[in-house]
């Protein structure tokens, strides 16, 4: 029979816990640092504190710290286990002074060595409730991110490596503009130049203005004029390129789309397909009016004055000049 040591109640005050690789160096494209960190006045209260063998398992009641990056945790508490494969938390409520993670989290590894190759090898199942996930927070674990002031809320299972995540009846909002809902494959977090998101079914909803200035992206006034957006469908790629097919409904109206684009060099290849679109609007042409298609094109450029593109396919009406053209087929370049 193992031996088995346990306590009611143990208080920390003011303590401290560093854990370091002197055989791994300082990563340097984020300030924590996973070889060497060390979380200093750690105070709060542990109970029913049980130790068999290798394994810990105990109460967090109000655990609070600050680790050497500037990560701070002002309300910790959870049903822990600790040991050599697995660090599970229920019940959780973990707070920052921007952050709130609350409900599950269990990460499973080898060993305690995997955590300095934590985004590889360490395995996540997270059960999210109501969360508030800062991007400054997660800017610790990667300088990448430093630049955005936006906040997540998410709600979802989460599982996988980091590197490699799978969400199921995700609910997500980012700031005040983009909303997801849905099953998903994020891959390459935290690099956002690489990162790649799948979904086949999921709901997107944004503000054109909004979301172009969080991808960084000096989005064409075309684009912008479409306001608010949401999408229904299908989704591969990143955020500069992607292939997605889906329904995109907008304030100026809604298109079935079939679309591989990359905003790189604002190149497409795409089907679109619209019963009532507003044409004028969107491209500011004030004698065009609504209109309807079902359309091939590609090429390059995503306002007039860059536009070079082919184009073919069927126009079922446009409105100018306040006449209605009907049935004009099209195959040509502009």
């Amino acid at each position: 029979v193992a031996p088995v040591l346990q306590f009611n109640k143990v208080t920390l005050i003011n303590g401290k816990f560093n854990y370091f690789n002197r055989n791994l160096p300082k990563p340097s494209e984020r300030d924590f640092n996973e070889n060497n960190f060390e979380f200093r006045a750690i105070n709060g209260d542990l109970q029913d504190f049980t130790i068999i063998e290798d394994s810990l398992t105990f109460t967090i009641k109000d655990l609070s710290s600050t680790e050497k990056s500037g990560l701070t945790i002002t309300h910790f508490e959870a049903n822990s286990i600790i040991s050599r494969s697995i660090m599970q938390f229920e019940n959780l409520q973990l707070t920052t002074p921007k952050s709130r993670l609350q409900n599950k989290l269990l990460f499973k590894y080898t060993s305690y060595n995997d955590f300095s190759d934590f985004f590889n090898a360490i395995w996540i199942d997270a059960n999210l409730q109501n969360s508030k996930i800062h991007l400054q927070d997660i800017a610790f674990f990667s300088d990448i991110l430093k630049k955005y002031n936006d906040e997540i809320l998410a709600s979802g299972k989460v599982t996988g490596y980091t590197k490699d995540l799978k969400i199921e009846n995700g609910q997500i909002s980012i700031g005040q503009h983009t909303t997801f809902a849905g099953d998903a494959q994020v891959k390459n977090i935290p690099y956002t130049d690489n990162l790649n998101i799948q979904f086949t079914n999921g709901q997107v909803s944004t503000i054109a203005k909004k979301f172009s200035a969080f991808i960084d992206w000096n989005a064409p006034e075309e684009f912008l004029r479409l306001d608010k957006i949401k999408y229904n469908g299908s989704f591969n790629g990143g955020l500069q390129k992607f292939v997605n097919k889906g329904l995109i409904e907008t304030s100026l109206g809604n298109c079935d789309v079939d679309l591989d684009l990359d905003l790189t060099d604002e190149s497409y290849e795409a089907v679109l397909v619209s019963d009532n679109l507003n044409l004028g609007k969107m491209l500011a042409v004030n004698h065009l009016g609504t209109t309807a298609f079902d359309l091939a094109i590609n090429g390059q450029g995503l306002n007039l004055q860059k536009l070079k593109s082919g184009i073919k396919g069927n126009i079922a009406f446009v409105e100018y000049n306040d006449y209605r053209y009907t049935d004009i087929a099209v195959n040509g370049a502009v």
